[in-house]
């Protein structure tokens, strides 16, 4: 059962560090990117980190007018 839960961890620090580096959006809508941060922070089960954690790959914006 720990072996389980030690490997299930890992996953799951995996799929944070793949967040964190290779994910970037921007969208127009508040909403949607506020949405998109608690999806993803949610999904990578991480409770111990900020939720500024995904502030420097999730924007508002406009990414055809470069803002």
């Amino acid at each position: 059962m720990l072996e389980a839960q030690a490997e299930e961890n890992r996953l799951r620090g995996i799929m944070r560090e793949v967040t964190q580096r290779c994910l970037y959006r921007v969208d127009k809508n508040p909403f949607a990117v506020n949405l998109a941060k608690i999806s993803l922070w949610l999904a990578t089960m991480a409770a111990d980190q900020p939720f500024t954690l995904l502030d420097h790959c999730l924007k508002q914006g406009d990414s055809l007018m470069g803002e």
